[in-house]
């Protein structure tokens, strides 16, 4: 976008179209007021936009209108307007004109346009000619323009000729915010301030005799003993991140551009990049100017942080009203992380020798707008509300002065409670389907607490034990390298929420896994499922040694909030390495949500290459001991098909996965697999046999029970390495999958055997079939040490023969294990008898003396 700014030509435009080419723009301009009538006039606003239907103003063009559109509805009789209309696709000379209704000052137009091929011309006039004021190469889908302080009633838009279908939208006209200047801001200060604090008696004296700006040096001088930076000066400080600002070098989530000061906060080029503008408002670009300038002890660097901290407070004062995130800057995720680059960078722009006290004055009055608007927050949730109940309570603490800080305590307590006990099942399981998200909205709930037991305010004690809980779900699904899994928006990356919860609960548990076995006591259990939040993690036992050997497998059938089309997927860790893996999510852009959300980008069954519709699983069976895990859900969002998976985990060295599907009609479907981007992994047409190719460590194989009913075939994907970064950090990466075609009922039975070393092990699986129909998963896997019989019934115990391998069961979940044909472990749930090879192995009527195991282990 290159935006040229006129201030005094006047041009006028003369080639027209139709009966438009014989009549002046005033002249059809007057015509169009004599037949919309009067106007009315409303009282200002703040800050004002002059676009209103109560102020008087319309919107008019002799073009053609897409159907359904109208020009008026850009109006807006409240601060932002949402409104948009359409020029239609037909060859014509495309503007529009605004008429306010009456002259007014303005220097701010804000709008978007769908056609970034144009050449945007904006004209004003008072009730003469038109006069250029600003010329637009390739506007974005939304900006915000400087334009001189014009005084005008009319407001010409020129897109030029074209044939397009071009959207207007969002326009906003206005007299541009300008901050406080002393002594005005001196005097909201004065009236933010509690009036009884004894150390603050200067400052109100001088305040009192209206001299302001002595006032404001013994108010910055108080502060100067409260709010000591940590750090000392430092010559050598790296100023890169603030030269980069003070160039425009603007690089957030995948697009890179540059804007020097004044910056356009709200600009998006697109609609693909709103995350781009949301990432630029959270804070950072004032921040890092606030450490150069103190740091560097540089008068230039002061200046450069003035210029940006007053454009950001010019360019977005505080809203009035609280409206979630129709105010571009003022979406409250970003305005609470903005609040903690303010909090914390208070002390070095408080110490900065030369930053004057006008600046440092709207910087400690910026906060306290901040903590106003934050706690009027009514509608967000997640890890939205914990990061701005966060904000919040600890700008409280760190401000007692301020005679909100009691209405701040009060919204934290209440956003806390609210947010816990609606967003934390009661199983610990956070609302959000994404780990590193858990992670972010338990660190803030975290601190939340802790600020408000540091002013002895209690808190709900349900709240309060949901909050322990959620240390349970970080700590499972961590895997044994001490990484959660990618799953979701923000997946993977470490627990970093667990270490000050561990402080705050004192839990040994937790300690113990996030020292890996050095420090604390072992978790009860190592499998664990979350019937609220529909994940389950099958462990390895917490005495695995190597640590970092242990296996660990996530099966989800949740749809919660920053969650994919992944319902019942799971990923998959053993022996040192992720051996399944969830390729994450680069952006929130179009295209990186349209790729990253599919369903088959996870490790699930994609019937007929559709996404799965977004609604949850339900669990069917979860069942765990010391030797065998079972978890089973079905997800019904395919209309007409009940999918189900069942997963096992025989202990210690692999897993089943059973995928049934039942219903009606013709279809496809996939069973998928990824694979790191360095696995390498081959598929064998004949066997059907999957495997990985690291050349050390540990490796994958994957076999299918029936590998002639579905082709095995290798698919490529994305792996999102550098999440919100502008580098186009897509790693190719090769899956595979099992396809096959046909009417249900479906079944992929398939085995998945991690192993370390030079040699692939030789293992098989094959389906036991029953004398009589039965629904049932039936399998017998052979490893080189051992076979074993699986029986899982989807009805409860069921008494079953297989003839073929001399095995009969009445059991509900068995583990059978074999050596050289011996009988050496039995175990699972509701076993009531088995027998093979006509030897009696259990019966639960008889005594032990008649069976050869005389108890199941316990379950």
């Amino acid at each position: 976008m290159l935006c040229i700014i006129h201030s005094s030509a006047a041009l006028r435009y003369a080639r027209m179209t139709g009966i438009l080419a014989c009549m002046s723009y005033r002249i059809w301009i007057l015509v169009a007021i004599a037949v919309f009538g009067p106007v009315a006039r409303a009282a200002a606003e703040y800050p004002q936009n002059l676009l209103s239907a109560r102020l008087g103003a319309r919107v008019f063009t002799p073009c053609r209108c897409a159907a359904g559109t109208d020009p008026n509805s850009l109006r807006s009789d409240g601060p932002v307007s949402k409104g948009r209309f359409a020029l239609a696709a037909s060859a014509q000379e495309r503007f529009f004109i605004v008429d306010l209704g009456r002259a007014a000052v303005f220097d701010r137009i804000e709008m978007g346009t769908s056609d970034a091929s144009v050449t945007l011309r904006i004209e004003a006039s008072a009730d003469g000619p038109f006069t250029l004021l600003l010329e637009c190469r390739e506007p974005a889908v939304f900006q915000t323009f400087h334009v001189p302080l014009t005084t005008g009633r009319y407001i010409r838009f020129v897109l030029g000729p074209g044939e397009r279908n071009t959207a207007i939208h969002n326009m906003r006209i206005y007299k541009g915010y300008e901050h406080p200047r002393m002594p005005d801001v001196a005097r909201l200060l004065y009236g933010r301030l509690k009036p009884d604090i004894p150390e603050l008696a200067g400052f109100r004296e001088r305040g009192d005799a209206n001299d302001w700006a002595e006032a404001c040096v013994e108010l910055r001088g108080y502060y100067r003993q409260r709010h000591k930076p940590e750090a000392s000066l430092n010559p050598d400080f790296d100023t890169s991140r603030a030269q980069a600002v003070i160039a425009g070098r603007i690089d957030h989530a995948g697009l890179a551009r540059t804007d020097p000061p004044p910056i356009d906060w709200s600009y998006m080029l697109t609609t693909d990049w709103y995350e781009h503008r949301n990432f630029l408002n959270r804070g950072a670009a004032t921040g890092v100017l606030a450490d150069a300038a103190y740091y560097t002890n540089d008068p230039c660097w002061a200046g450069r942080f003035a210029e940006v901290m007053y454009d950001w407070i010019d360019a977005n004062p505080k809203p009035d009203v609280m409206s979630g995130p129709d105010y571009p800057t003022w979406r409250t995720l970003d305005t609470a992380a903005r609040l903690g680059w303010l909090v914390s960078r208070f002390p070095q722009v408080t110490a900065a020798q030369h930053v004057d006290d006008a600046l440092w004055a709207n910087y400690l009055y910026s906060i306290w707008e901040h903590a106003d608007y934050l706690r009027k927050d009514d509608f967000s949730g997640g890890n939205w509300l914990a990061t701005i109940t966060s904000a919040v309570t600890h700008t409280a603490l760190e401000f007692p002065e301020f005679a909100d800080r009691r209405i701040w305590l009060e919204y934290g307590k209440t956003g806390f409670e609210r947010n816990v006990l609606r967003d934390v099942h009661p199983d610990g399981k956070e609302m959000e389907d994404a780990p590193g998200y858990i992670c972010m909205a338990y660190g803030a709930m975290l601190s939340t607490l802790e600020s408000l037991q540091q002013e002895g305010i209690a808190v709900d004690p349900e709240a309060l034990r949901r909050l322990d809980k959620v240390q349970d779900f970080l700590m499972a699904v961590t895997q044994p390298n001490g990484i959660m899994p990618n799953i979701g928006d923000w997946g993977g990356g470490e627990p970093y929420a667990l270490p000050a919860a561990v402080k705050v609960f004192n839990r040994d548990d937790v300690r113990y896994c996030l020292t890996m076995g050095k420090e604390g006591v072992s978790p009860a259990t190592a499998s664990v499922h979350f019937p609220y939040g529909g994940w389950t993690i099958l462990r390895s036992p917490y005495t695995t040694r190597p640590w970092q050997d242990a296996y660990h497998l996530v099966f989800k059938s949740s749809a919660g909030s920053h969650g994919h089309r992944d319902v019942l997927s799971i990923t998959a860790y053993a022996l040192g390495r992720e051996l399944l893996i969830d390729p994450g999510i680069r952006s929130y852009e179009r295209e990186d949500v349209e790729r990253y959300l599919r369903t088959d980008y996870h490790n699930t069954v994609c019937i007929d290459r559709t996404d799965q519709p977004h609604t949850p699983g339900r669990t069917d069976l979860w069942f765990a001991n010391d030797a065998i895990d079972c978890i089973a859900a079905t997800f019904t969002g395919y209309p007409g098909l009940a999918h189900q998976r069942i997963v096992l985990f025989v202990k210690p060295g692999y897993w089943l996965v059973s995928d049934r599907i039942a219903g009606s009609g013709r279809h496809t479907y996939d069973q998928n697999w990824h694979f790191a981007a360095d696995a390498a992994p081959s598929g064998d047409g004949k066997t059907g046999r999957i495997r990985t190719h690291y050349p050390d460590g540990a490796n994958l194989l994957i076999v299918p029970a029936d590998p002639q009913a579905a082709a095995c075939e290798p698919f490529e994907f994305f792996i999102a390495a550098r999440r919100m970064a502008s580098t186009q950090d897509n790693i190719p990466a090769v899956g595979y999958r099992y396809h096959l075609s046909g009417e249900p009922p479906v079944v992929f039975d398939t085995l998945l055997y991690p192993w370390s070393g030079a040699d692939v092990p030789s293992v098989s699986i094959a389906r036991m079939e029953p004398d009589a129909a039965a629904t049932a998963l039936a399998v017998k896997v052979t490893t080189p040490t051992h076979t074993d019989y699986v029986f899982v019934s989807q009805t409860g115990p069921a008494r079953v023969s297989f003839a073929a391998e001399g095995l009969a069961v009445d059991a509900e979940i068995l583990l059978l294990r074999t050596q050289d044909g011996k009988p050496v472990h039995l175990d699972g749930r509701n076993i009531r008898r088995v027998t093979l090879a006509g030897q009696l192995l259990y019966d639960q009527a008889r005594s032990a003396s008649g069976s050869c195991f005389a108890q199941p282990a316990a379950s």
